[in-house]
């Protein structure tokens, strides 16, 4: 058995896990700060504090109250599993089968167990359903999408002797494009807490570890500042569409008098989407409405009161066939306030080269975050606290060819790794997409002064022909 003190940062991850306020922790954000030891130490720490707290004893039975485990089950038993028998006094536990009940457990010292496992096996998410815990612990996190760890959380509901306890769950993970990102370091709410750990952080490493890193991965600058330094913003990858480092540019970028005033609006698809409405000037997001799922008439009315206080301007409505925004566009037309359809699954102006409208109308945004080509700078960095969701949404799409044509990433997809609807940013991708068919202010106000003088010329009996 290997056994040391925690180094700095576990210890502070440990303090904060014992916070009442807090029930979950990401701990890492690099490679070699003994994520792995500390998630298996804690598990087996708590285990053992609940067996002395509610004085379990040896029983055919034993509770199982908490769970560890990876994406994949191999990867669990070839590393996090190797670590737990390396660090934990083999005469306290016994790994033991699958049974009906439960998935393979460890037995700690036969008063209670814990179950590991991955999500890679029907059998073993199906009884996540079922299973209630006390504590849940996952190793390399950002392999799990939100769908399968909102599965594990919901099982944090065992009571011992009628008590409930303290929920607590415990994520390790390396950097990389996830949920992790948002709930965790971006805008976490206050019962999650993140605590970097760097391989400079663990002393236990050999002398030559941040050597060997820097020279694997001397090729990859982007990788070494992730796994050495604990860098988020370095790991996108190749097929992202839109990088975090250009909207950072956006925002240093000089902004000019903007030209022109529209509304964007992606209504809600699905009862856990989001209507999202921004009021643009230019790039700029001048104001915000967030509709949950609602009736058509709730988003036109709200399209048209903010038409109406900005001059008559124009409304782009996202429009797939006769879904929830074609009756939006419909009620809109009847309201007499003009409109713009843009409907992502339609054919691209350039067919040769995108798979659907889709596809490039986030290429194009991407191009002009990329370019600097932005008509106004970019405001959703400035006010960073209200806008940290949209940018989280529009760094987290991928791309691939089909042929010699660009494909975006389908929703469901990113739904999946993200949690969420990317509603924020496709109502922004649309924003971007539909500035070139906007008229001006400056051009629609000569128009308008245009016409109120032709009519006014025509209306008198003495104008002149």
């Amino acid at each position: 058995m290997m056994t040391y003190e925690l180094t700095t940062r576990q210890e502070q991850a440990f303090q904060i896990l014992n916070d009442p306020a807090v029930t979950d922790v990401l701990f890492g954000g690099a490679k070699g700060p003994g994520k792995s030891w500390f998630l298996c130490w804690w598990a087996w720490w708590l285990t053992k504090q609940i067996i002395k707290q509610f004085n379990l004893q040896p029983t055919d039975t034993p509770p199982h109250i908490g769970f560890i485990g990876r994406k994949q089950s191999v990867d669990f038993t070839m590393t996090t599993l190797q670590t737990w028998q390396e660090i934990i006094p083999r005469a306290s536990y016994t790994i033991k089968g699958a049974t009906d009940r439960h998935p393979k457990h460890i037995l700690i010292e036969g008063r209670a167990a814990i179950d590991f496992g991955g999500f890679d096996r029907q059998e073993t998410v199906n009884k996540f359903n079922s299973a209630e815990y006390v504590f849940i612990g996952v190793d390399q996190a950002e392999e799990l999408t939100q769908d399968d760890v909102s599965i594990l959380r919901a099982s944090r509901r065992m009571k011992l002797g009628g008590k409930q306890l303290r929920y607590k769950g415990l994520f390790t993970a390396n950097p990389a494009p996830s949920w992790l990102k948002p709930e965790f370091i971006d805008a976490p709410p206050p019962q999650n807490r993140f605590v970097q750990a760097l391989p400079s952080d663990n002393p236990h490493l050999p002398t030559t570890y941040i050597g060997i890193l820097q020279e694997a991965f001397k090729h990859r600058p982007e990788l070494l500042q992730a796994y050495l330094y604990g860098s988020w913003s370095s790991v996108e990858g190749p097929n992202q569409i839109i990088k975090s480092q250009w909207l950072v540019d956006a925002k240093i970028r000089r902004p000019q008098e903007y030209l022109r005033t529209y509304l964007v609006c992606d209504p809600a698809g699905e009862g856990d989407d989001e209507c999202v409405i921004y009021l643009m000037h230019d790039s700029e997001i001048a104001e915000k409405v967030i509709l949950p799922y609602c009736k058509t008439t709730q988003i036109s009315n709200c399209l048209a009161r903010l038409s109406r206080q900005n001059d008559n301007c124009m409304a782009v409505v996202e429009c797939i066939g006769a879904d929830l925004g074609f009756g939006v566009l419909s009620e809109l037309q009847e309201l007499e306030v003009p409109t713009i359809r843009y409907n992502p699954a339609g054919a691209s102006k350039q067919p040769e080269k995108y798979v659907n409208l889709r596809a490039e109308a986030w290429d194009t945004a991407a191009k002009a975050l990329c370019e600097g080509m932005l008509p106004q700078s970019n405001s959703l960095l400035t006010m960073a606290s209200s806008y940290i969701t949209l940018e989280t949404q529009l760094c987290v799409p991928t791309y691939k060819f089909a042929g010699a044509k660009m494909q975006i990433e389908a929703k469901k997809d990113i739904k999946k790794r993200l949690g969420r609807s990317p509603d924020h940013a496709d109502t922004f991708i649309m924003a971007l997409w539909a500035w070139p068919q906007i008229k001006s202010s400056k051009q629609a106000r000569k128009e308008q002064n245009d016409l109120a003088a032709l009519s006014e010329r025509y209306a008198s009996p003495f104008s002149m022909r």
